[in-house]
């Protein structure tokens, strides 16, 4: 084979492994324009899926330091309380998810409290044994980054 045909076929190899019939990936919205997550619509659902089971935080006798009961109003009453396993630091700081120990344990990042855990390195990640997906847990990040409005 000559030179030139050799040349023609890698060419066109690489014209070829360029194609794709997947679409481009669609651009973020670097400014943060996303509209509001809604309290109600968005964060309640992942907290009645996830969290506010019988055995661990929908039970106002045995909840593991916050109870997460079946009505919203009453939900978001309790996340604005401070933690008992964090001195000073509210489950929900509006405005500061990095501030609020809600996501600090979603996250798996209460042991970095240091001396402010009142237990055992802030207690374990919740929930326990399974992690909620990124997806999810942003959605409760992007809520109370937009102020964690009762809506």
């Amino acid at each position: 084979m000559s030179f030139r045909h050799l040349l023609v076929a890698a060419v066109s190899v690489a014209a070829l492994s360029s194609c794709s019939d997947d679409p481009a990936p669609l651009k973020s919205d670097a400014g943060g324009s996303s509209s509001p997550t809604s309290f109600r619509k968005g964060v309640v659902p992942i907290f009645y899926e996830s969290c506010a089971l019988t055995a661990c935080h929908g039970s106002r006798e045995s909840n593991l330091g916050i109870y997460l009961p079946y009505e919203p109003d009453d939900i978001y009453k309790e996340l604005s309380k401070l933690s008992t396993q964090a001195t000073n630091i509210p489950f929900v700081k509006p405005g500061d998810p990095d501030g609020s120990y809600l996501l600090l344990k979603m996250d798996g990042r209460q042991g970095t409290l240091g001396s402010r855990c009142t237990t055992k390195d802030c207690g374990a990640a919740m929930p326990p044994g399974e992690v909620i997906d990124a997806a999810k847990r942003d959605i409760i990040r992007r809520w109370i980054a937009d102020g964690a409005k009762n809506d």
